[in-house]
């Protein structure tokens, strides 16, 4: 145990004795590593962010026919384009079939300044996450429309754009920011109400009647597609939809598929279950993960090739010394400790500096990502994924100061001695 200790004194001692080269060589091993670490990390956070992002909205996404992933992502999501016009007399249909399905129509199309125009109805505001829990989205100030082009704005949207109940703003043509040409300026909308922080991405939106966007877009009361009230307090609307959500409430499962069923039989409409597309996403994800992982682990490898070197290179440059050690008793063995133990400082070094510096960059590309998105990116320390991570780095730098550790331990006194 003695010998042991002194062993690991002498390595440490030997270690910060080259200063320049030492943290040159952890510095090496903390990169492949905190490049292991963020990846775990960040697909850890994408994955629970895009879950609880979804988690309110419904069983069922309805819209016309295309990428059914694309259509939930843009739903749910508020990525991508809508792939498309969905004729509203299919929710007219599901309404007529169901009298008792909660239907909450989508209708998008423009924004204001890059922050996405919703035109729904109040069903909208009864989506929760579980039938327990209060709605997702509640005013915070203010109350939900009432009328045409007035808009109820999320928690991200009014403090991006600085407006306040009351202020009165227009919108352009498309999902993005455009041309001053695109601007509705014949339909300006006022602020009812601000709605409090969600931690989902319709946080960003700006929610309005559907009668507004049709309007804007010269399909309101100038054409057929007019709202007409119903005595279930559902709305039959007549325009278009970008997409429809089912909520999970007064409906039992085997309904809802019977309904995907019916609506992707039409040639017109499909059926898609937010979950099901949101786990061919993660997928994707795991297989660009997978991909990364790969590359984080040549960057491992070539980090423990990088301490070879460095040990050996050290070794060869300090063999007389290592004979004077021999000389004046040192074992062949605590000679080959030594040795093995300044690889244990150098790769365990490298991983506290791994460690902490993926998860630094980890905090900071999620914050990045989650203001851009407004999907809740909330990094955490993933001890399942992470451990090998640690554990691995510190066994292939071991295993790279074997062969320097044997050069040590095979020295020739006599000859090393004799030379001096």
């Amino acid at each position: 145990m003695n010998t042991f200790r002194y062993a690991l004194r002498v390595a440490a001692s030997n270690v910060r004795a080259r200063t320049a080269q030492s943290a040159l060589t952890a510095l090496i091993v903390g990169l492949a590593v905190a490049l292991s670490v963020a990846i775990v990390v960040l697909a850890d956070a994408a994955q629970r962010g895009i879950i609880r992002a979804a988690d309110a909205f419904g069983v069922l996404v309805i819209g016309p026919k295309g990428s059914a992933q694309q259509l939930v992502l843009n739903t749910i999501l508020l990525q991508d384009s809508p792939i498309g016009l969905l004729d509203s007399a299919v929710y007219d249909d599901l309404v007529a079939r169901q009298p008792n399905l909660r239907i909450a129509p989508i209708a998008m199309g423009d924004n204001i300044n890059g922050y996405p125009i919703i035109g729904t109805n109040h069903t909208f505001f009864e989506l929760r996450r579980s039938i327990n829990e209060p709605p997702a989205f509640q005013t915070a100030q203010g109350r939900l429309f009432e009328a045409n082009f007035e808009a109820v704005l999320g928690a991200e949207a009014a403090q991006a754009l600085g407006l306040q109940i009351g202020d009165q703003f227009l919108t352009s043509h498309g999902i993005s920011s455009g041309l001053a040409s695109d601007v509705h300026t014949d339909h300006p909308y006022t602020v009812v109400g601000i709605l409090g922080r969600a931690n989902a991405p319709h946080d960003r939106g700006v929610f309005v009647t559907l009668e507004s966007v049709w309007e804007a877009h010269e399909l309101g009361a100038q054409s057929a597609f007019v709202a007409r009230p119903r005595a279930d307090n559902q709305t039959a609307v007549r325009g278009r939809l970008t997409a429809a959500l089912v909520l999970p409430f007064g409906v039992a499962l085997n309904d809802v598929y019977r309904i995907a069923q019916q609506v992707n039989t039409s040639p017109e409409a499909q059926a898609a279950f937010p979950g099901a597309q949101l786990g061919a996403l993660f997928s994707q994800l795991n297989q660009g993960q997978a991909i990364l992982n790969v590359v984080a682990g040549l960057a491992l490898i070539m980090a423990s090739l990088t301490i070879l070197l460095s040990l050996y290179s050290t070794t060869l440059a300090r063999q007389q010394a290592i004979a004077i050690m021999r000389s004046l008793g040192a074992r062949r063995t605590t000679v080959f400790t030594i040795t093995l133990l300044e690889a244990f400082w150098l790769t365990a070094l490298g991983v506290l500096i791994g460690f902490a510096l993926g998860h630094g960059v980890a905090a900071a590309v999620s914050a990045a990502l989650a203001a851009q998105s407004a999907i809740p990116l909330q990094t955490r320390i993933v001890w399942a994924q992470e451990l090998p991570l640690l554990i691995i780095p510190l066994v292939l730098g071991i295993a790279a100061g074997i062969l320097p550790s044997a050069l040590a331990y095979r020295l020739n006194v006599v000859e090393k001695l004799y030379n001096t």
